[in-house]
């Protein structure tokens, strides 16, 4: 099965509200880190290949998602130069990437995704969007955390299909 990674930031999806009156304190700072690392992960796939995505996704989400509670943490802090460089070491790719956590030239194309994703589902969705068989259904939509599951059918009505696609934002703010 083919994985295509897409991108969806909710940084970008809620530009047009305001933050104070309609999310938690926190949101604004974790939305945030989810679109500088998805600068970071657009600029990885531009130099190194689609097939990098799912590594790089894999690595952000065990420093994220798998790190404990936020406790004494300052908020924002799964967007920084330092984690963004662990992942990308683990992920087998350059950690001078970290060096485009604040390259705003790569969000018309996180956007772009963004937009694809909701034109699948409509706005009022969770993250991730899984879209397989592009660009016809069927899709499944969040949330659903940072972990995918899926129960294949039995006997001869079971088979892969050959391309799917995923739109995800390793976004610590909907995780907590």
């Amino acid at each position: 099965m083919l994985v295509d990674w897409r991108f969806i930031s909710l940084r970008l999806i809620n530009s047009h509200l305001d933050y104070a009156s309609h999310f938690p304190p926190e949101y604004e700072a974790q939305h945030t880190a989810g679109l500088r690392l998805l600068r970071v992960a657009s600029v990885a796939r531009e130099k190194h290949g689609r097939e990098a995505i799912g590594p790089l996704y894999a690595a952000f989400g065990a420093r994220i998602m798998e790190a404990g509670p936020d406790a004494g943490r300052e908020l924002g802090w799964p967007g920084t130069p330092e984690l963004a460089a662990a992942a990308l070491a683990e992920a087998g790719l350059p950690t001078s990437l970290a060096a485009f956590l604040d390259d705003t030239s790569r969000d018309a194309e996180v956007q772009a995704e963004s937009d694809e994703a909701l034109s699948l589902t409509g706005r009022d969705v969770g993250t991730p969007i899984v879209h397989f068989e592009p660009p016809d259904p069927p899709r499944h939509r969040g949330p659903g955390g940072h972990r995918l599951c899926a129960a294949a059918p039995r006997g001869g009505a079971a088979q892969l299909r050959s391309r799917s696609r995923a739109s995800a934002e390793a976004d610590p703010g909907s995780a907590r």
